[in-house]
């Protein structure tokens, strides 16, 4: 099963990320604006498995998680470089920002309103990631150091599946990025 960085693609971002930190006003830290560099972020981006069901539909085998004290915490989607900006530009009154500095960069799978922040104050998190959760009786909580730390601890898990049979009949075609159920 895929782990960690095995769930992203690399890019050569045609995102020109200076440009967009002088339109803003915000300046990424410095890690974090490498992975946004090197890697596919946005809606869709995670390379998570997915199968050809008998409709001819494709369906999920599982989610993303990384697991904080032993709590399975679900990755649905990282935002794309614009959606960063735009999101920190309508949300600079809002706890995150005006408290911690931190600006979403993620949406999880659970319930409540937060999602996966990167913090941006130079003398007291840059760089770290946190999960907040205003919901929550503890609404900030810092996850890694940084994101390359972050992304090491994804895992993939079966639940959330669509898929409600024995993995052993699933298959692929070479070429292929996506499963097939193999007739019993």
């Amino acid at each position: 099963m895929k782990t960690g960085f095995d769930f992203l693609r690399t890019i050569i971002s045609d995102i020109n990320i200076s440009e967009k930190e002088v339109e803003f006003g915000l300046k990424l830290p410095f890690l974090f604006r490498k992975f946004a560099e090197s890697f596919d972020l946005g809606e869709n981006a995670l390379r998570i498995d997915k199968f050809l069901d008998e409709d001819n539909d494709f369906g999920q085998l599982g989610v993303v998680f990384f697991e904080l004290k032993s709590e399975k915490i679900f990755l649905n989607d990282f935002l794309n470089v614009e959606q960063i900006f735009v999101q920190w530009r309508n949300s600079k009154e809002d706890v995150e920002w005006a408290e911690k500095k931190l600006i979403r960069i993620g949406y999880l799978g659970q319930a409540g309103f937060g999602g996966l922040y990167i913090g941006c104050d130079e003398n007291k998190n840059s760089d770290e990631v946190w999960l907040y959760n205003a919901d929550s009786a503890v609404k900030f909580k810092k996850v890694a150091v940084d994101i390359f730390e972050f992304i090491k601890k994804l895992r993939f898990t079966k639940d959330f599946s669509d898929f409600e049979d024995s993995y052993d009949y699933l298959f692929k075609n070479w070429g292929e990025d996506f499963w097939r159920i193999r007739e019993k």
